[in-house]
Formats: structure tokens, C-alpha cells, sequence
């Protein structure tokens, strides 16, 4: 069991620090049951509408595979049963894939004032939605989308969604340089070079694509290709 439980530490501990250009690999899409309630569950049916089809009963939380759409509704695999049928799209949350970056879009971390303090990840955009976990400053976030003061985010280090205040959001992610790389104004070889980033420079990560990844250094924006980055 020790044996087991450092495997998984190493394995963790790898995930956390993933570079561009090893990791290309081919994944289903990710999605998760996203309920209002903490605790609410959701019908996986036979077919795409309400009657007696359920198959199984899922709940908050719940790990799924995207596989396709009929109307308003989603056809899915849930992971832990290993049963696949349909469920209401309102139910359902696209996860962002961490092993394929062009889906990884704007990144952001955790700020606050003290070290210590702790960040309420909530199931809706106010201070009266159930609090589903706890964040703490220099977290890794997918920002998925915002609606009004409040950012749906995706917590990169356990997968969870949720909704936190802006007021606790700062832009991008941290980043190192794992060559001497020239910064673009565009996302294209073509674009005019801003700086060169020396090799091993810590870069803030704004906005991840499919090549390009938008990055601050030294005070200058531009873009660098995912080939020579380090995601932390």
C-alpha cells in the first residue's frame, strides 16, 4: 500500500507540471455533472427525453465523456458506472482537457490578501450558492465562463467547477521557458518579434491555443509557441 500511495504522489506531482511538447495526447471530451445543488443528482436515460427510460441515477460532480448531441439533450459515458445513455444539457459542464492544450483557452489564479486565507468555490454567482470547496491563493484555474462579478472556473489541480468572485481572480498562469524564444506581436512566425525570452524565464500564461499562447514578460504581451513552454 506505502508503494501504491507514492506511485500516486509521483504521478500527481507530474500532472501539476506538464510541458507542450510531450504531451499531444488524443482524449475524449471531458465534461461533469454540474448541478445547482451541491448534492442534486441526474437521470442518464436510455433515450433523449423524460418517461420511464432512467438507467441510472448520477450525481453532482460525476466524471462523464462528451460523445454527442441530440437536440437539447447530451449523449454521455458515465466513467464510474461505465453506462452510457443520454442526459439534459442543462446538467452538464465541458471540461477543459489538460492533455489537449488547444482547449485550454484563458487561464487564471487565486489572489488574496493574506497566504493563508481561502477562496469559496460556489455552485452559483453569489455569496447565497452553497459553497462546494475551498481554493487557496496561487490555484490554477480554466476560466470557462463569466456572468456578471463572478467567474465559472475549472480547478486545474482536482477538476472541480465552480463559480468565484472576481475579486479573487487575477489573469494567467505561471509559466517557464524551456528555450530562448522569441515573443510576437501575432500568433504566427511571421509576427513581428517584441523580446526574446531567455530559457528558464518565468512568464505569465494568459490564454493558451492550439500553437500559440499568449504570455506577459517583463512588462510586454505577445505571443510564444506551445512547443517551448512550460506550463507549472
Amino acid at each position: 500500500m506505502k508503494i501504491k500511495r507514492i506511485l500516486s504522489a509521483v504521478l500527481a506531482a507530474a500532472l501539476l507540471s506538464v510541458t507542450f511538447a510531450t504531451c499531444a495526447l488524443a482524449s475524449p471530451t471531458m465534461a461533469i455533472v454540474d448541478t445547482v445543488s451541491k448534492n442534486g443528482t441526474v437521470h442518464l436515460r436510455k433515450t433523449p427525453h423524460t418517461g420511464n427510460n432512467i438507467i441510472y441515477v448520477m450525481r453532482n460532480g460525476d466524471i462523464l465523456h462528451y460523445l454527442g448531441k441530440s437536440g437539447n439533450w447530451f449523449r454521455v459515458k458515465h466513467l464510474n458506472s461505465g453506462l452510457s445513455g443520454y442526459m439534459y444539457k442543462s446538467y452538464m459542464t465541458k471540461l477543459n482537457n489538460f492533455y489537449s492544450w488547444s482547449s485550454w483557452g484563458a487561464l487564471a489564479h487565486i489572489k488574496t490578501k493574506y497566504s493563508g486565507s481561502t477562496v469559496h468555490l460556489r455552485t452559483g454567482p453569489g455569496t447565497s450558492y452553497a459553497i462546494k470547496g475551498y481554493l487557496t491563493t496561487g490555484d490554477t484555474l480554466g476560466i470557462l465562463k463569466k456572468k456578471g462579478n463572478w467567474y465559472y472556473v475549472q480547478v486545474l489541480k482536482s477538476n472541480k467547477v465552480g463559480y468565484v468572485s472576481k475579486t479573487y481572480i487575477a489573469n494567467g498562469a505561471g509559466g517557464v521557458t524551456t528555450v530562448n524564444v522569441n515573443q510576437r506581436k501575432k500568433a504566427s512566425t511571421s509576427g513581428t518579434v517584441i523580446q526574446v525570452i531567455p530559457k528558464g524565464a518565468s512568464v505569465t500564461v494568459l490564454n493558451v491555443g492550439s500553437k500559440w499562447s499568449k504570455v506577459k514578460y517583463n512588462g510586454k504581451t505577445g505571443f510564444i509557441w506551445n512547443g517551448y513552454l512550460q506550463i507549472k
